[in-house]
């Protein structure tokens, strides 16, 4: 059961790990949608609010290609193996599973509106706090599949692989909060 949890990537990969990750990135996407929880960054969730639909696809797509760019050129320059852009594509699209349970969380997740004591009390009740921990729990989650997705099709292992990982999910995350600013100018 771990490794289905946290490495599914040794048994399906390829094109049937696209197949499904594109299936994951459209429920996350209505679920994003449904709760006006935006995620607007590889590393980042926002409750903003309402958009049309189409904003939602478009967020988990470029967060999907920027993390799947960067990791495939990551592994082009550092891994001895013949790396395949479908199986980089496909295990990180898959991988974005854990985005429909934070979707859901997202309305329960509130910032406070200004820092006053009373702001701040409002805004953290127990179910915003609880809340918090599983979207936290749920970002690690999707981090650790993002990097055993990313060790699977890449085939780096250590801390040359470890390395390559972190700097490359950092620029994706970059890539894509950059890419997503200038989409919401023009939305």
């Amino acid at each position: 059961m771990k490794k289905w949890l946290f490495n599914p990537f040794m048994y399906i990969a390829g094109g049937k790990a696209l197949g499904l990750g594109i299936l994951v990135m459209s429920l996350s996407s209505v679920a994003a949608y449904l709760t006006t929880t935006h995620f607007d960054g590889v590393l980042h969730m926002s409750p903003y609010g309402a958009s049309p639909l189409w904003i939602f696809i478009a967020e988990q797509a470029i967060c999907w290609l920027s993390v799947t760019t960067v990791l495939q050129a990551g592994a082009m320059l550092f891994s001895q193996s013949r790396i395949r852009v479908i199986d980089v594509a496909g295990t990180q699209a898959l991988a974005r599973w854990p985005a429909i349970l934070i979707a859901l969380l997202g309305p329960a997740v509130k910032a406070p509106k200004g820092l006053t004591p009373e702001s701040i009390a409002e805004a953290f009740t127990p179910l915003t706090i609880i809340s918090l921990l599983l979207t936290l729990t749920f970002v690690v989650w999707m981090v650790a599949l993002f990097y055993n997705a990313f060790k699977v099709s890449a085939n780096i292992k250590g801390g040359k692989g470890v390395a390559v990982f972190i700097v490359g999910l950092l620029l994706a995350d970059l890539f894509s909060r950059l890419i997503l600013s200038q989409l919401y100018k023009i939305a």
